[in-house]
């Protein structure tokens, strides 16, 4: 008599979004200015210290949310700011996409060069020699931001789901969203086929293949069980079957290769796809 025994899906989603690097330019004679290129955010913001390292995710001597773009781009500007040639920015980016956000952390960046309103550089032969300030001179104005408005965040009730490249997840927010709209399963780059034996914890009594047990119609994820011998050969369930060639399990382990050994193979060959985001 023999068990078939039906496939119990799990799905993980794949998200790797990299926020875009940021370009500082030193303006002459005096300015900064931070910008990344526009990819459908909602949200921009910059974060950095003068000469002197950040200590973890602080606000730092420049904190500044900007929520429109311009031109493409998303701009943070300081007028007032004096850099030298030498000069050590270190810093750390947000941008709100979809609803989540993300960020570039560690940003370290040295002035090499001046640069012109319209972004063109500034011959150096040309820019005079810094003279050091006289006592009685004023001193030069730091500039210090106002710190962050707490509104330019979307104000939520936070979850207790932690999503993998997201600062925070709202209450509600949708977090995972799949439509299935490609022509054939090879199509769907955020997924990818596992094909191994199950283990821990559920020791489910099959083992996961990638070819025939998967199709995509009408927006429709079908997964179909098949018996073993039908997908190999009569009496394969009391052989050895090896997976190691494509197996996306621990190579060397029981994962990817067995031996009946008196018992017998699992009886039924499943479908299983994975991802790579985590969702707590």
């Amino acid at each position: 008599m023999k068990t078939i025994l039906l496939l119990s899906a799990l799905l993980y989603y794949v998200q790797a979004y990299n926020v875009p690097p940021a370009t500082l330019e030193a303006i002459y004679p005096r300015g900064l200015r931070v910008s990344v290129p526009d990819d459908g955010f909602s949200l921009f913001a910059f974060h950095g210290k003068l000469n002197e390292e950040m200590e973890g995710l602080e606000g730092g001597q420049w904190s500044r949310d900007i929520t429109k773009p311009k031109n493409g781009r998303w701009y943070f500007r300081d007028r007032n700011a004096k850099l030298n040639i030498g000069d050590k920015i270190y810093f750390w980016t947000y941008v709100i996409k979809d609803g989540l956000g993300y960020r570039q952390d560690n940003g370290e960046w040295t002035v090499t060069e001046y640069v012109t309103e319209d972004g063109k550089p500034v011959d150096p032969d040309k820019v005079p020699v810094p003279v050091p300030t006289s006592s009685t001179n004023p001193p030069t104005p730091i500039y210090n931001p106002p710190p962050p408005t707490p509104t330019s965040r979307p104000a939520c009730k936070l979850s207790s789901t932690v999503v993998r490249g997201s600062a925070n997840v709202c209450t509600g927010q949708l977090i995972f969203s799949e439509e299935f709209d490609k022509p054939s399963v090879r199509d769907l780059s955020n997924w990818e086929a596992e094909v191994k034996f199950p283990e821990q914890p559920d020791y489910p009594f099959n083992v996961y293949l990638s070819d025939g047990t998967m199709n995509i119609e009408e927006g429709a994820l079908t997964i179909y069980p098949i018996l073993t011998e039908d997908k190999f050969k009569e009496g394969i369930l009391d052989d050895s079957l090896d997976l190691s060639n494509t197996c996306t399990g621990t190579i060397g382990t029981r994962e990817c290769n067995r031996t009946a050994w008196g018992g017998s193979d699992p009886t039924t060959r499943s479908h299983r796809q994975s991802d790579n985001q985590e969702q707590v």
